[in-house]
């Protein structure tokens, strides 16, 4: 069996890679941000996404396979006052990631399991209100033999 691996860096990388769709990048007012990676000036207008943060379990079977589960928040964040632009973000993010395999750094097989959508929240920012939409996802990668 290999040695447990770190897969939230190589995991983020492929998340990024999968979220820079042209149908969602070409809705957003900046590239996809994580909880580590913030501009120093956060946008103002539009729907954003953000990436994070995650959580990482080892997932290796019975000495034949080894891998993780990374769960992990993606959220549309949007300064609009209707909720129609982020519900459809939020859908493109689903068809992009739920049920798809995804080419992670160091793993043979790895893939996306849509866990959780919460209700959209909001929140005041400098007066004005901004909606959260949440989602949670699983991503199950594993090595092989």
């Amino acid at each position: 069996m290999t040695p447990a691996k770190f897969a939230i860096p190589p995991v983020l990388k492929a998340l990024r890679a999968r979220l820079l769709a042209p149908a969602i990048l070409g809705r957003l007012s900046t590239p996809p941000l994580t909880d580590t990676a913030r501009p120093a000036a956060m946008p103002t207008s539009g729907e954003y996404l953000m990436i994070g943060p995650f959580t990482e379990v080892p997932d290796d079977t019975m000495g034949a396979t080894w891998g993780s589960n990374v769960t992990g928040a993606v959220k549309i964040v949007s300064y609009s006052r209707d909720s129609a632009p982020g519900y459809a973000l939020c859908a493109e993010v689903i068809a992009q990631l739920h049920a798809q395999p995804l080419e992670v750094d160091g793993y043979a097989t790895a893939w996306a399991q849509l866990e959780l959508v919460p209700d959209a929240y909001q929140e005041l920012v400098a007066g004005a209100p901004v909606t959260h939409f949440p989602m949670i996802f699983r991503i199950h990668v594993h090595g092989g033999a």
